[in-house]
């Protein structure tokens, strides 16, 4: 990470080992992460016009959640307390489901009722 507007800047590292979908609390004192062993870890940040990192912290596993690295999956309450994810099920499936002819289909449905 580097200060907004300072390409040249000294960069700081965030993450111990990479990590995904990054996301700021609301209050701008904390940046929370999914790490590559799949938790979420929070990132203390230091008061003051220098970004210094405090502390890191493993949250909790999100192993049983969706994760995509192109876009963030989660998200977290106004209050910074509470995080929402969606579950991962064995239905689910990244292809797409076409339906050809799914308005005959309805029609033929309700003519048998």
């Amino acid at each position: 990470m580097r200060p907004f507007g300072s390409a040249g800047a000294q960069r700081i590292q965030v993450s111990v080992a990479g990590g995904n979908e990054p996301l700021w609390s609301h209050d701008g004192r904390e940046l929370f992460y999914r790490d590559l062993g799949n938790n979420l870890v929070s990132v203390t940040i230091g008061p003051g016009d220098e970004f210094r990192v405090l502390s890191r912290r493993v949250l909790f596993s999100t192993a049983g959640y969706q994760q995509d690295v192109r876009n963030r999956s989660y998200g977290v309450s106004p209050d910074d307390e509470s995080f929402y994810f969606v579950e991962r099920t064995a239905a689910a499936s990244n292809g797409v489901v076409v339906v050809r002819n799914w308005l005959e289909e309805v029609e033929r449905g309700l003519e048998g009722e």
